[in-house]
C-alpha cells in the first residue's frame, strides 16, 4: 500500500509542491504520526492499509520538497556531494529501520513497539513544527520565490 501511494504521490508531487511549497514536509511528518497512532487505537486492518497508502503518498511528495531544498541550498560545485550524503542517509535508514524494527518487535512485541514508534514520530513532528527553518525554509533560502 505505501508503494501504491508513493507512485500516486510521485505523479502529482510537482503541482502539490508548487501550490504548498515546503509546508508539505511538515504535513508529511504529521500524516506519518497520525498513521502510527492507528495501531494504538486497535483500528481494523482496512483503515491501516489506507493510512499506509497515505503515508506513501505523503512520503513521495515530501521527498520532492526535501530534494528541492537541497538543490536550492547546496552550492552548485557541492550539489553532487550533498545529494550523495543525503541519499546515503536515506538508504541507510531504509536498510537499518526495518531490521531494527523487526528486532524490537520480535523481542518486545508489537504492543510495546507501536507506542515507541508513534512517540518518536510525534516528537519529530513537534520538533519540526517548532523549528523556524523547517517550518518556513523558504524564508531562509536566499532569493527563494516559494
Amino acid at each position: 500500500m505505501p508503494g501504491i501511494g508513493g507512485v500516486i504521490g510521485a505523479l502529482v508531487a510537482a503541482p502539490i509542491f508548487r501550490r504548498f511549497g515546503f509546508s508539505v514536509t511538515l504535513a508529511q511528518m504529521w500524516i506519518w504520526a497520525g498513521a502510527l497512532a492507528l495501531p494504538l487505537l486497535a483500528v481494523d486492518v482496512l483503515p491501516v492499509m489506507g493510512a499506509l497508502m497515505i503515508t506513501g503518498f505523503a512520503g513521495s511528495v515530501g521527498n520532492v520538497a526535501m530534494n528541492m531544498y537541497l538543490v536550492q541550498q547546496a552550492p552548485a560545485h557541492m550539489l553532487g556531494r550533498v545529494s550523495g550524503v543525503a541519499l546515503m542517509a536515506l538508504f541507510v535508514g531504509n536498510a537499518v529501520g526495518p531490521l531494527y524494527g523487526g528486532f524490537l518487535t520480535e523481542h518486545l512485541g508489537v504492543d510495546a513497539v507501536a507506542p515507541i514508534l508513534f512517540a518518536g514520530m510525534l516528537l519529530l513532528a513537534v520538533w519540526a513544527t517548532a523549528v523556524p527553518a523547517i517550518r518556513r525554509p523558504s524564508a531562509f533560502i536566499a532569493g527563494s520565490t516559494v
